[in-house]
C-alpha cells in the first residue's frame, strides 16, 4: 500500500509502478490490486481530511469566541475548471481561513 501511496504522492500512476518494478526486477501490480490499493487510500484520506477540516473549523469558532453555529470569520475562496470557458463539467473549490490560513472545506 505505501508503494502505491507514494507513487500518488509524486503524481504517478500504474504505468509508472510497472516501470519501477521492471526496472527492479520485481514482480508487477495487476491493475486490479492496484485500484483497489487507490481506493483504500482514497478511504482512509478522505477521512483525515474531514477531521482536519472540522479540527481547522472548531480552531476558528474558538478564535472567535463564538457560540453560535454560525461564525461571522474571514474567509478566502478559490475555485477553477479543468476546462476554460463554461462547458467543463469538473472543477474543484477550496475555502482557506483568512485567520488561521487552514483550509476549511474542498470540493471537486
Amino acid at each position: 500500500m505505501r508503494f502505491v501511496y507514494d507513487l500518488r504522492l509524486i503524481d504517478r500512476g500504474l504505468s509508472a509502478a510497472v516501470k519501477l518494478c521492471s526496472t527492479l526486477n520485481l514482480p508487477n501490480l495487476s491493475k486490479m490490486s492496484y485500484r483497489s490499493l487507490e481506493k483504500r487510500i482514497l478511504l482512509a484520506v478522505t477521512e483525515v481530511e474531514k477531521k482536519a477540516m472540522a479540527t481547522a473549523a472548531q480552531e476558528v469558532k474558538s478564535l472567535r469566541n463564538s457560540k453560535e453555529n454560525v461564525t461571522r470569520c474571514g474567509v478566502s475562496v478559490d475555485g477553477t475548471w479543468q476546462r476554460r470557458g463554461y462547458i467543463s463539467q469538473n472543477g474543484s473549490l477550496s475555502v482557506l481561513s483568512i485567520d488561521t490560513g487552514k483550509i476549511l472545506d474542498v470540493e471537486i
